[in-house]
Parts: structure tokens; sequence; C-alpha cells
């Protein structure tokens, strides 16, 4: 067994608290998950361009991860394990950096395609799907700064 295995994270938190927070990662997650689904429903020219499809389809692993880990919390008490603790908090936080990661790369190449076909495309909605993704990312950015100040004093346990 692990050393990591046998530790134990306690959370500085109450159990009404925890479960406050577990609703909060939820609402979190789930308004993540809607602003992005929101942005492909415009179906504009570039959603046919496979470098601008392809990191928009790739956002939902992630998205899905962190779901899971959303799961996790809810299921996990004030005291969780070191897996809890790994496929919980940290599955969710990592989840939501990728879906950052992915967002920014979907947002330069949405910009190669605008510079690309500025002419042939009616701009309107191909800035409009630019332009959602900014409350993704500011949702994103808005949990971290939730994060930090929710989860920084976990206390971990040998």
């Amino acid at each position: 067994m692990k050393y990591s295995d046998m530790s134990y994270y306690h959370l500085d938190m109450d159990e009404e608290q925890k479960r406050r927070s577990a609703w909060k990662n939820l609402y979190f997650v789930t308004g993540i998950a809607v602003l992005h689904t929101a942005a492909g429903l415009l179906n504009q020219p570039s959603s046919r361009t496979f470098y601008v499809v392809y990191p928009y389809l790739t956002v939902f692993l992630p998205l899905i991860y962190a779901f899971l880990g959303v799961g996790t919390y809810f299921r996990s008490g004030v005291r969780m394990s070191s897996r809890q603790y790994r496929e919980g908090l940290q599955r969710i936080r990592r989840s939501l950096l990728g879906i950052l990661a992915l967002k920014g790369i979907g947002i330069l190449l949405e910009l190669v395609y605008l510079c690309r076909n500025y002419s042939r495309v009616p701009i309107g909605r191909e800035i409009a799907y630019l332009l959602l993704h900014l409350p993704v990312i500011a949702v994103i950015l808005w949990y971290g700064r939730y994060y930090d100040r929710t989860f920084t004093k976990i206390q971990a346990e040998v």
C-alpha cells in the first residue's frame, strides 16, 4: 500500500458547510456545461471546420470528468481518504483547468478561422461564438477563487 493511500484529508468545515460546498461545486460545473453547450448551439459556419469544432467537442471529456469529481465529493465526508480527495476535489480542479486550456485553444483557432474567412462568413454569429467562450473562462476563474477560499485549509493526516 502506498503512503498516500493511507493518508486522510480533513476539511476545515462541518458537515452542513461541506454539503453546501458540494452543491456549489455542482452549480459551478453545471454552469460551465450550460454555457459551453449554449456556445455550440449557435451553428455558426466555423462549426463545420474541423480545427474549430474539435476543441469544442474535446471540452466535454474534462467536463464529464468534473461531474464525476462532483459525485465523489458529494459522497465523501469532511474526513476524506487520499483517494476520495484525488477523485473528488482534485479531479474537479484539474478538469476545470483542462477546460480553461481548451477554451484558450478554441479562442485562438476561432480567431485563425475569422482571419482566414473574414469576407466569406457572417461575422455576427462567429463573434457571438467567440464571446461565449469568455463567460466559461470567467466562471472557471471564479471557481478558482472559490476553491482557494474554501479548500486551502485542508489538513493532511497520516
